[in-house]
């Protein structure tokens, strides 16, 4: 009913938007046109016929993770709230400009896969996905907002380590997310690692107190605190 009281009140203010509800026997059909993510159902899809972005039911309402006699009861956290005319509006923002922030996704390192649904949540703060394969590039681009190399199970090659370091050097910003998996020597990161004053140690870190991991001693569990800055990490 939120969802379609919106829905209808854009369409009465901007005859620009149509709405189109799609029956359920035709859903996957649609769904397989505009994604690779599963949608339930009342989730959307905002195209112009030639960009399109999806706003997964899932995402819209926002939860209280902190009610987990709630949880334990239903199987689902409380909903305390809805972020839906925000993603909207944002949504129908990054069909409407044809230029966006771009952050590159580095491959051909064995990295890992960034799943689609992280990728719909990039597009809906208007920001632009690009892959690059940094071994055959000689410089970022110059509208990069950010490089991301997620999880490389590989080390950088020489000519790959080069142009991220000119990049950085010349005030640019990059994410690193590292596997523990790999047995590759990975002397290039740990030379960018340096640049940026991190010395990279081998061995291992253990939790001594039992409520403290799960399971194993090495798979720690994060102690999220509620706070205006950490709700939406926590979300």
């Amino acid at each position: 009913n939120v969802i379609g009281t919106l829905l209808r009140q854009l369409r009465e203010v901007n005859d620009h938007i149509k709405v189109s509800y799609v029956p359920k026997k035709d859903v996957m059909n649609v769904m397989l046109r505009y994604t690779t993510e599963y949608l339930p159902y009342n989730s959307l899809i905002i195209t112009d016929g030639n960009k399109s972005i999806t706003l997964n039911y899932d995402d819209l309402y926002i939860r209280d993770t902190t009610d987990f006699e709630y949880m334990s009861v239903n199987g689902y956290f409380p909903v305390k709230g809805n972020d839906l005319q925000a993603k909207l509006a944002s949504a129908i923002r990054y069909i409407m400009v044809d230029e966006h922030p771009v952050v590159y996704v580095s491959t051909g390192f064995s990295e890992y896969t960034i799943p689609n649904a992280l990728i719909n949540k990039v597009y809906n703060t208007n920001i632009e996905l690009i892959y690059i394969d940094l071994d055959s590039s000689e410089y970022i681009p110059e509208n990069a907002a950010s490089l991301i190399i997620a999880g490389p199970l590989a080390d950088l090659s020489d000519n790959a380590y080069k142009v991220v370091l000119d990049y950085l050097e010349n005030g640019g910003d990059a994410i690193f997310l590292f596997s523990a998996t790999t047995d590759d020597d990975m002397k290039n990161y740990e030379s960018l690692a340096a640049w940026y004053g991190l010395n990279v140690e081998e061995g291992i870190v253990l939790e001594t107190e039992e409520n403290k991991y799960y399971m194993c001693q090495w798979y720690i569990i994060p102690e999220l605190i509620n706070s205006v800055v950490t709700d939406s990490i926590i979300e």
